[in-house]
């Protein structure tokens, strides 16, 4: 099955407790329902489209396995993924790459392990800043120089190591 969020509107100014967004979630390419949330804290709405395929999405969630989360004080509990949890994973990557889109027009963004430098270079990247960062971080990526997959798949794989760093629920506090 092949989810998609798109139309995405972030509006941070209304953002409270929760993310305030609308957007529309396309199942295997066809438009399925409208989702958002109002920002005070509570659940994103779900406004299905006749004849979608609601049940087939709900029943894909329910298939995953659940998995082990820790609050930051330590609380710990199981999260069966949703649709909801989904769609605040895809909230959270598209504002990533939005973020990236807006730096790397004025700037040259690299990312070394879990940090981020920014140069005031004026894109494009020239051979001579290529070089600087090839010895001075070696393995690093310069974020102007991907193409949007290679962008998408690198903020998706940097989002996965973020979540897997976080403490798993199952060890001692």
């Amino acid at each position: 099955m092949q989810l998609a969020l798109k139309n995405i509107k972030i509006h941070a100014g209304l953002s409270e407790e929760t993310t305030c967004y609308e957007a529309v979630l396309y199942v295997d390419g066809k438009r399925a329902c409208h989702v958002s949330n109002r920002g005070t804290g509570g659940c994103d709405d779900q406004h299905w489209l006749p004849g979608s395929p609601r049940q087939a999405v709900e029943d894909h969630f329910k298939a995953m396995p659940a998995y082990d989360e820790a609050l930051s004080d330590g609380t710990r509990f199981t999260v069966q993924p949703d649709l909801e949890s989904w769609c605040a994973d895809a909230l959270t990557e598209h504002a990533v790459l939005a973020d990236y889109a807006r730096a790397t027009k004025r700037a040259v963004v690299v990312v070394h392990g879990d940090k981020e430098y920014t140069f005031k270079a004026k894109p494009p990247v020239t051979a001579a800043l290529r070089a600087h960062v090839a010895a001075k971080y070696p393995g690093s990526t310069i974020i102007n120089d991907l193409d949007p997959e290679a962008l998408r798949a690198h903020v998706r794989k940097a989002l996965d190591e973020a979540r897997d760093r976080r403490p798993a629920a199952s060890a001692a506090p």
